[in-house]
């Protein structure tokens, strides 16, 4: 995977998650979506969509309600089709990645957005001070562009310096493991 194409992936993983904050309800973050991104990125768009559509599928199920902690559905399945299509694989190496990669990166948010404490008690203040909206919106895209620029550079440092690492894990999946998966 060129740097271009690494970069252009994590950019695709960070908007992804951007979605519905920033973007609205528009469906960017889904698998079907960001994996017809990934293979136009990555020279493949039949095979990035197809493997974008399997792994809409298996997100169809997955869903957050009330406060529980859903997946992080846009990045994972970004990063699932990039090592697919990466490796010359399937929907099986796409899967092996994209559902751990997800519960991972939903835990991430969790703690990013834990993080972003403090600066929500400064907005509780800057409302308290009245017509402070200049600085209220300003620290929402504060948040929002630290969130992309995290997301980023986790996908494109995984995709670009772990190519070695993901081929090995890649090539040592047993086959019990692809036929139960397929």
């Amino acid at each position: 995977m060129t740097i271009l194409q690494a970069a252009l992936i994590g950019l695709v993983a960070a908007i992804s998650l951007l979605e519905g904050g920033w973007l609205g309800e528009c469906k960017l973050r889904e698998p079907v979506v960001t994996g017809a991104l990934v293979g136009l990125i990555m020279h493949d768009l039949q095979q990035g969509l197809i493997i974008g559509a399997q792994l809409q599928l298996i997100f169809m199920g997955a869903a957050s309600i009330g406060p529980t902690a859903g997946l992080s559905v846009g990045p994972g399945g970004t990063i699932g089709a990039a090592i697919a299509l990466a490796t010359n694989s399937g929907i099986e190496v796409a899967m092996t990645f994209a559902v751990p990669v997800s519960l991972l990166l939903q835990f991430l948010e969790t703690i990013i957005y834990t993080l972003y404490s403090p600066m929500m008690h400064k907005v509780d203040n800057l409302i308290d001070e009245g017509n402070r909206e200049k600085s209220i919106v300003g620290i929402h895209y504060l948040s929002g562009l630290i969130t992309l620029v995290v997301y980023w550079l986790i996908t494109f440092i995984a995709l670009y310096f772990g190519n070695d690492a993901i081929s090995n894990i890649v090539n040592n999946i047993p086959e019990w493991v692809n036929n139960g998966l397929n």
